[in-house]
């Protein structure tokens, strides 16, 4: 399970939209995703370990690698971003991967 944290602008509709993106880019690789969505004024002070961050507000600014999905909200240049999103989901089912491994051996 993929842990995302998803920074939301306030628009619920938003929020949905990009957490259906998710979904729908991880299901591609049969990766399942944990979403926690916040608003943009608590996620400096979130305090549970995730694999990556969507923001949904440009302005905002995590220590994990974050991806600014505003461009998917807009309709321009989504594509990339969605990209961006899928190699995450990817690059974080491989770490989980390699860590199970270690701790098996």
């Amino acid at each position: 399970m993929i842990d995302v944290l998803l920074v939301s602008n306030g628009n619920k509709d938003d929020v949905e939209n990009i957490k259906e993106k998710i979904y729908n880019l991880g299901e591609d690789f049969f990766i399942e995703s944990n979403i926690i969505a916040v608003d943009s004024m608590e996620a400096e002070n979130i305090n549970f370990d995730y694999d990556f961050a969507v923001t949904m507000d440009s302005k905002v600014v995590l220590d994990k690698k974050t991806i600014d999905a505003t461009s998917i909200l807009l309709d321009r240049a989504g594509e990339k971003t969605e990209k961006d999103i899928q190699n995450q989901l990817l690059k974080a089912r491989a770490t989980h991967k390699r860590q199970k491994e270690s701790q098996g051996k």
